[in-house]
């Protein structure tokens, strides 16, 4: 006996609705492909600038009355005698002309969100080796922005100078080589060792908070001339 095999067949509805899905699935693809198409080719935003904390706090403050190293100060502190061992260190006004190769020169600056700075001053300290940031302190622990009134400025980065070619500096700094061009009117000062006498009405001081009870125990003061401002 012979048994015949009939072809087996499909529903008469499965064809339009394979179609169907085919269909939608080819404009899913285009409408998804359209959009990749469409989108701008620029980078994501960048995440909030946050400013590092201070490793060194420091309080700054003005001088209202100097007097043989008794100071009337600007939170309200009335004759304030500092220690007879303070050391004093003084930004002076300093020309291009006064830069010499050994010395450090640091730009301070304030940066900002999109990812630049403004140069605020530059200041010449004593040659020596950068610390763990790339910053040059002098022996009483400044750098030489602590006294500034915005005390968002920090040191933004510097070099030991190798060579001045008029009012083109060239320097070393820890990540490579650097120039910075002086300008007639560039905010040019030099930290130097000064005086308890050198401080005058109108200046600013600034020394380190961190474990102080207050400038009286101030072990080093930073002064900001008034006329260097």
């Amino acid at each position: 006996m012979t048994i015949a095999a009939r072809p087996r067949r499909f529903p008469a509805w499965l064809l339009p609705v394979a179609f169907a899905v085919v269909l939608v699935i080819g404009m899913i693809a285009v409408l998804l492909l359209a959009r990749r198409t469409a989108a701008p080719d620029v980078p994501p935003e960048p995440p909030a600038f946050q400013r590092p904390p201070l490793t060194r706090p420091v309080v700054a403050l003005d001088v209202q009355q100097a007097a043989n190293g008794r100071l009337t100060l600007s939170d309200g502190s009335r004759d304030v005698q500092l220690r007879s061992d303070v050391r004093i260190d003084v930004l002076r006004p300093e020309t291009a002309a006064g830069v010499q190769p050994g010395d450090w020169l640091g730009v301070i600056g304030i940066p900002n969100e999109i990812r630049n700075f403004a140069i605020r001053a530059l200041v010449l300290l004593p040659g020596g080796p950068a610390d763990a940031d790339g910053v040059r302190l002098s022996t009483s622990g400044f750098a030489g922005h602590e006294a500034a009134r915005d005390q968002n400025e920090r040191p933004l980065l510097g070099g030991t100078v190798t060579r001045v070619d008029g009012r083109t500096v060239m320097l070393q700094g820890p990540a490579g080589p650097l120039t910075v061009d002086l300008s007639a009117t560039a905010p040019l000062r030099r930290l130097a060792p000064g005086t308890v006498a050198e401080i005058r009405e109108g200046d600013r001081i600034a020394f380190h908070s961190q474990g102080s009870g207050g400038i009286a125990d101030a072990g080093s003061v930073l002064v900001l001339p008034g006329g260097a401002r």
